[in-house]
């Protein structure tokens, strides 16, 4: 009997796991939308590639200011009343998107998808402490993190075959539909998620913070923000998500084309390439990680690795078609080990604060999109000789070079913070303790 009830428990782990990271891998399609929809955009809303750069910050604006609010609220009111609201918004903000006539309502779309996709991803790790134990955290965070690059791949693959489908059956508002259908398979998941998700197998979730008391919120909030490692790994985290947030989310399919001189459909599959080997690297340097009980070194691997083959990306020479989705599928891969910041800063703080520990590292990890994003845009702009094509401009190799580079200093940013930060896996600390314990 008892054996049954494990059992039981664990196969509904996994539902409630398999339909958080669902709504995750949504939020990234919906989130990488405007690399693949930027001819339509552009042509839709008369903007350039710094007003692109623009609205697709607003996401990670909303995102990253609400990551600290949400992280106290998950404390506080427990993981499935937060998802609810949050999936909701989110559906909400595709759906405005996709019934979008001007430019400021899509923005506002834009800001409203964002704000309920804050919740996406520190929501699902805060319910996943309720069902996992700890000893699987890094592996289940880390696979959490590889559906939600699914969806950013699937995104960049899927949505130019959509557009051409589409545009069989009807030649106006190509985009609008296929962003509507999009907010209806979000409905759908969020009735899935509503009735799956529970705080823990008792549905119990007893808050570390009972009540508004706004001093203890000022208190707690304090005892995280005072650690060094929280900042590091925050920053730390910041450099390398700029592989997904910017490159892969919002210009990759447009430097490929240039790169290799081919067409956007063909730069689609290889831009897709960078979001599926962060969804293979999450997982698996994670359970790496854990089998060697060592984070630091992992750190340094991929800030390592990163910055090598985003320079042959970035600044090398054309290679061909296989040469090139090698490149950056292991770009992808490396830059995929950021997700261990999350476990490393669960694994810094305290256990009851776990959700404020990885909202703050995530606050500061989703700015590199809302900053970014205009930043390299800005660069990308002022190199422009002024050339349009098909009613929106045409930019060159140098112009995307130009604004890459303010990608690439990050990167040599992340290698020297990999050097700042100490061992925190819970076998070398243990390890470390006993043989303090011995030698006192």
């Amino acid at each position: 009997m008892q054996k049954d009830r494990i059992y039981k428990f664990h196969f509904y782990a996994l539902w409630v796991w398999l339909f958080t990271s669902l709504f995750y891998g949504f939020q990234f399609f919906l989130r990488s939308s405007p690399n693949a929809l930027a001819p339509q955009l552009m042509k839709e809303f008369s903007i350039d590639a710094q007003t692109l750069g623009i609205f697709s910050s607003v996401y990670y604006w909303t995102y990253s200011s609400l990551q600290i609010p949400v992280g106290m609220l998950l404390d506080m009111l427990g993981p499935k009343k937060v998802l609810r609201i949050g999936m909701l918004t989110c559906i909400l903000g595709a759906f405005l998107f996709g019934l979008s006539q001007n430019f400021t309502m899509a923005l506002f779309a834009r800001a409203l998808i964002g704000a309920g996709a804050a919740v996406s991803f520190i929501g699902s790790v805060r319910m996943n402490t309720l069902w996992f134990q700890p000893s699987y955290l890094a592996f289940i965070v880390g696979l959490l993190s590889a559906i939600g690059k699914i969806g950013g791949a699937c995104a960049n693959l899927g949505l130019p075959v959509m557009i051409r489908w589409v545009n069989h059956y009807s030649y106006h508002n190509v985009w609008q539909k296929i962003v509507l259908a999009l907010s209806g398979i979000g409905l759908i998941l969020a009735i899935l998620v509503w009735m799956i998700g529970k705080n823990g197998p008792k549905d119990i979730f007893l808050p570390a913070i009972s009540h508004w008391n706004w001093e203890k919120i000022r208190e707690e909030f304090l005892c995280v923000a005072k650690q060094k490692s929280i900042w590091i790994l925050g920053f730390y985290g910041y450099a390398l998500y700029l592989t997904l947030s910017v490159f892969s989310d919002t210009f990759s399919i447009g430097f490929i084309e240039r790169w290799l001189k081919i067409s956007a459909e063909q730069a689609s599959k290889l831009a897709a390439l960078v979001a599926i080997g962060s969804s293979c690297g999450a997982p698996l340097l994670s359970f790496l990680s854990d089998f060697f009980k060592k984070r630091v070194l992992f750190f340094r691997l991929c800030a390592v690795c990163v910055l090598i083959f985003s320079g042959l990306i970035f600044f090398g020479p054309a290679v061909s078609f296989w040469n090139a989705a090698f490149y950056l599928f292991i770009f992808g891969f490396f830059s995929g080990g950021q997700v261990l910041i999350f476990v490393t800063g669960a694994e810094s703080g305290p256990s009851r604060l776990a959700g404020v520990s990885v909202g703050t590292i995530n606050a500061i990890l989703m700015l590199s999109g809302a900053l970014h994003n205009p930043i390299v845009g800005y660069f990308i702009q002022w190199n422009w000789d002024g050339t349009y094509q098909d009613n929106h401009p045409l930019y060159t190799l140098s112009d995307y070079q130009i604004g890459c580079l303010a990608i690439y200093v990050f990167f040599v940013i992340a290698f020297f913070l990999s050097f700042c930060l100490k061992e925190s896996h819970p076998g070398r600390k243990h390890k470390a303790k006993n043989k303090e314990i011995l030698l006192s």
